[in-house]
């Protein structure tokens, strides 16, 4: 869906209701799972971490969060809303974004400060920008049922969906390189998308639209490079993106 410029209020811009933090428990090795709620208007959507080439990504900056040695995302599985170019790829109503918080010091309270810029869909997909603040005592150890099955609901790998023949063909373009997915799969439905992501400030990868013969699905994306660099395949994340079920594999081998 097309982008539109907005005028967003100090609170929350219309279509998301709230944002919130589950405050979670206390994993093995001390790791605190957290989780941000965000809840939309009825007929809003908000995207998954990779949108398409019509979307833009969320950012979701903690940078200013107190007692806190890192914070990653466990993304759910998302699902797919349109079709073709116009396809956003995301969650509608709610969702519930695992965090896995590394705190610095154990037995000490996690003060959480987050700045976000996302983007959020009705008609069109307008830029939405909100702060969000909470204390996560440090003896909270609770175990919402949401944020278990959000957890729950990550990828899976390839093999335990019974992706076949799984291919990944990198070669050198004119404008940067071009690689061609092909996957076999009688387990996904024939709306499922092949992403391709490469985590890297300065690459930007272009997927093009996945086309699907009986059970083989195929897509070629292309991948343009901010400076000249060596593309390394080991760092290629493909996913396979079906109606709330996700396959990921791991490099482009």
């Amino acid at each position: 869906m097309l982008l539109s410029a907005a005028a967003i209020t100090p609170a929350f811009a219309d279509g998301l209701k709230s944002a919130s933090i589950l405050h979670g428990w206390i994993a093995s090795g001390g790791t605190r799972v957290a989780g941000l709620v965000l809840e939309l208007e009825d007929g809003w959507k908000t995207y998954w971490r990779s949108p398409g080439a019509s979307g833009f990504p969320p950012q979701f900056d903690f940078s200013t969060s107190e007692n806190v040695e890192n914070i990653s995302i466990e993304w759910p599985a998302p699902y797919i809303f349109g079709s073709d170019e116009y396809a956003t790829i995301g969650y509608e109503k709610s969702v519930v974004l695992p965090l896995l918080i590394s705190p610095k010091r154990a037995d000490q309270d996690i003060q959480i400060s987050l700045s976000a810029e996302i983007g959020i869909c009705e008609h069109v997909c307008i830029p939405t920008s909100f702060t969000l603040s909470d204390n996560i005592p440090a003896e909270a150890n609770s175990r919402p049922s949401a944020l278990m099955a959000s957890l729950a609901n990550g990828p899976w790998s390839s093999e335990d969906l019974g992706i076949e023949a799984l291919t990944c063909d990198l070669s050198a373009d004119s404008n940067g390189f071009l690689v061609a997915i092909s996957a076999s799969t009688q387990n996904l439905n024939p709306n499922t998308r092949i992403i391709v992501e490469y985590p890297a400030a300065d690459v930007w990868v272009n997927n093009g639209l996945t086309s699907r013969k009986k059970t083989e699905f195929q897509m070629q994306a292309e991948i343009f490079v901010n400076k000249t660099i060596a593309l390394a395949r080991d760092r290629f994340i493909i996913n396979l993106l079906s109606d709330g079920v996700w396959a990921q594999h791991m490099g482009c081998g």
